[in-house]
């Protein structure tokens, strides 16, 4: 069985509340996340936020979603085929 795969990247401000905020995205939409990783960015008030997550629904629905978040720089979407 394949499974498709999406990792989200996202570029955030590093503020308290920022990964309940983008959490909440996947959650309303039904959707698991499969790992999430967040990481410091040069500059110190940015974070990289990877966020892998598999038979997405609506992906696109998602992105637009994230990118209306207030303190999100930026949205990648990236999709994967996984055997499994």
């Amino acid at each position: 069985m394949k499974h498709i795969e999406y990792t989200f990247t996202l570029e955030a401000r590093d503020v308290p509340g920022m990964l309940v905020r983008i959490t909440q995205v996947f959650a309303r939409r039904g959707c698991n996340i499969q790992s999430l990783n967040v990481r410091p960015e040069k500059q110190g008030q940015w974070s990289v936020i990877d966020i892998d997550a598999y038979d997405v629904p609506r992906p696109d629905q998602i992105e637009y979603q994230l990118e209306k978040l207030i303190d999100v720089n930026s949205v990648g979407v990236h999709k994967h085929t996984v055997k499994g």
